[in-house]
């Protein structure tokens, strides 16, 4: 007849310890159980010590492993032969309390249906025969007492903690005989437990302390020198992997408790690992890498704040940016908002045509910064117009994630770190503060650019069809440029004037998506720039269009691995809008779909529209913003004229 209940032991190098954890448990006032112990080619005497207890009582099999496979590996062996309807894991320098067997099974007999039974642990030290208790190595639960928790549907009783040893819960074995866990490493019952605790099931957490956990100073994965050694930082970060993986396999959300305390868990172990450069191996820098790109763990401020961790997640950020005879004047101001970000970028790197500047003075208070701040500095080079922002830049740091700024903005200290922060969310994409949304009539042909920029944007969704304004602040990942961008001729040829269109082009080739973080234009333009911008050639006189055509036509039109680019624009056309809008809560999407909030929208638009023509006019100057106001006129009565003809 099957026992009720099966205590698993591994035991690796025990001796001094395994007879007090015996004696806990040959002694439990239960007598229906089964003592399964896992030698894991100890080099002491633990065999023969365990040996010499199963001969006492027919209860305890021994187990001898013939490779060490660590505790996990010992576990699942002798999971793989437990009979009994309960199981319970035990290291073998612990103890139990006498009753506790009786008390657990007895519980969990009562409630029927749990398959999890979850309890607390006190720890101690043991010195001259005598065992002193301690604070460190407690295990306190947290959720919810004396209830059945039913997972997945009561998750969000459940807050965002995870007490990870196997230890500290019984479970029916019918429920936990599925699972193992990994062999040959430490921290093994982390992810252990983590599946086990995002798994359908039920659970019930006790206010009960039956399990005391010996703290040594040579434990495999305690706060010791042994438990802070390379294997078990090395281990650790496995063990996030293993936790990430679960994750993914089981989609679970961002506010899913389990995925909110393994962020908290992996702050903690790859800070480990990146603060200690003597134990980092390049596979595990890639795993860290990965993680951080799956998880978001750390934010851009949080990488910035520790030499470790941006060595090891965040490639050198450079921002870079052109300007001409006509603005070098007031460029200064744009610099200094760019030194005062509250995340520092590696280096600022002003980019200046040799040939504009040769009887042009650069203005003293340029030259003062850039002898004063080792991060900024001026580099002359070819005339590509707006195209030297990023076009040395990219080639001179291949491996850099690049920045372009405009030289007519103050920018507000935040740009680079919420751009840094896009970048974590979204690794593969280009991230812009501010984009427009390319629109097409058909599978071949574009709606005039003046539309994309009054199209409803793709707000913090990464899309093909997102399209970044140079203004705000774009920054490029490495490698998500093309060689092909840098093709100095060809831009001379289609698009000299028009940096952004062929960004946007050569993304594509890339298969590489723009996501938008900002809906509105609202910076702090550098007082009476805006009459000197290319914004009056590119959009009155029809620039972005005309230059458009020119690089669809110069290219084959294929991405790097063979698809259609205006059939993916095209697909996204039909496909992104319908996913962005199911992303979005379901009172927002109401809201915005309601009848009310179109109203509302009409009825403000004349407010809305003096509010932006003051603003513009104050810091652009009245003839830009009337040349401005032309635009939307003649865009209103095109498409009027349009909708008269399709009639």
């Amino acid at each position: 007849m099957a026992p009720q209940l099966s205590f698993i032991i591994p035991v690796f190098n025990a001796a001094p310890f395994i007879g007090e954890c015996l004696s806990s448990l040959c002694d439990q006032t239960l007598q229906d159980i089964e003592i399964i112990c896992v030698d894991d080619r100890s080099d002491d005497s633990s065999l023969a010590l365990l040996r010499e207890y199963a001969g006492k009582d027919s209860r305890i099999t021994v187990l001898a492993q013939t490779e060490n496979a660590f505790p996990g590996g010992a576990r699942n062996r002798g999971l793989s032969i437990a009979g009994g309807k309960y199981v319970w894991f035990i290291d073998s320098d612990d103890y139990i309390d006498r009753n506790a067997a009786e008390f657990l099974v007895r519980k969990m007999e009562s409630l029927k249906n749990v398959d999890v039974l979850s309890f607390c642990g006190d720890s101690f030290t043991a010195a001259g025969g005598k065992n002193t208790p301690v604070s460190d190595g407690r295990v306190v639960k947290v959720w919810p007492k004396n209830r059945k928790l039913f997972l997945p549907e009561d998750n969000r009783r459940i807050p965002p903690r995870i007490e990870g040893p196997c230890w500290s819960y019984i479970s029916r074995r019918s429920y936990i005989g599925s699972f193992r866990f990994r062999e040959n490493v430490t921290f093994e019952d982390a992810d252990f437990t983590f599946d086990v605790l995002t798994s359908p099931c039920v659970f019930f957490e006790l206010n009960y302390t039956p399990y005391h956990r010996r703290i040594r100073p040579d434990s495999l994965t305690g706060s010791g020198a042994r438990g802070l050694n390379t294997g078990n930082l090395q281990c650790r970060v496995t063990a996030c992997d293993a936790i990430s993986r679960i994750i993914i396999e089981k989609k679970l959300p961002d506010s899913h408790f389990a995925v909110r305390w393994a962020r908290s868990w992996m702050s903690f172990a790859i800070r480990l690992y990146a603060d200690r450069p003597e134990v980092r191996t390049d596979e595990l820098d890639e795993t860290v890498r990965s993680l951080q790109k799956t998880n978001a763990v750390f934010s851009a401020r949080e990488i910035f704040g520790s030499p470790g961790l941006k060595s090891l997640l965040i490639p050198e950020v450079i921002v870079s940016f052109t300007s001409f005879p006509g603005r070098i004047k007031t460029v200064d101001t744009v610099v200094e908002s760019l030194l005062a970000q509250t995340v520092p970028c590696d280096r600022i790197i002003l980019y200046l045509a040799e040939c504009e500047f040769a009887e042009t003075e650069i203005p003293e208070q340029l030259i003062s910064l850039s002898r004063n701040n080792d991060r900024f500095e001026i580099r002359f080079c070819e005339d590509l117009k707006p195209h030297k922002k990023y076009f040395y830049a990219m080639q001179d740091y291949p491996h850099a994630v690049i920045i372009t700024v405009d030289d007519d903005v103050v920018y507000r200290d935040s740009l680079v770190e919420d751009l840094l922060n896009s970048y974590i969310r979204n690794p593969d994409a280009v991230s812009c503060n501010y984009g427009h949304t390319i629109r097409m009539n058909g599978p071949g042909t574009f709606c005039p650019y003046q539309s994309w920029q009054n199209a409803e944007k793709l707000i913090g969704f990464p899309s093909y069809l997102s399209i970044s304004a140079g203004v705000g602040g774009v920054l490029y990942p490495p490698g998500s440029i093309p060689q092909s961008a840098f093709d100095a001729g060809v831009i001379r040829e289609t698009c000299l004037l028009q940096d952004d269109l062929w960004l946007k082009w050569q993304q594509l080739k890339n298969e590489i998506k723009c996501v938008v973080l900002s809906p509105g234009n609202d910076f702090d333009y550098i007082e009476d720039t805006q009459s000197r911008s290319l914004w009056n050639i590119n959009r009155f006189e029809n620039g972005n269009d005309s230059a458009w055509k020119r690089i669809i036509e110069s290219d084959d039109g294929t991405t790097k691995s063979g698809r259609q680019i205006l059939q993916i624009l095209f697909e996204s056309g039909s496909t992104d809008y319908d996913i962005y809008e199911s992303l979005a809560p379901e009172g927002a999407r109401r809201r915005r779909n309601s009848a009310l909030d179109r109203i509302k929208t009409i009825a403000s638009w004349p407010f809305r529209m003096v509010r932006g023509a003051v603003i513009c006019c104050r810091s652009s100057g009245l003839k830009y913003t009337a040349g401005l106001a032309m635009v939307h006129i003649k865009s209103i009565f095109k498409k009027q004229n349009a909708d008269q003809s399709k009639k």
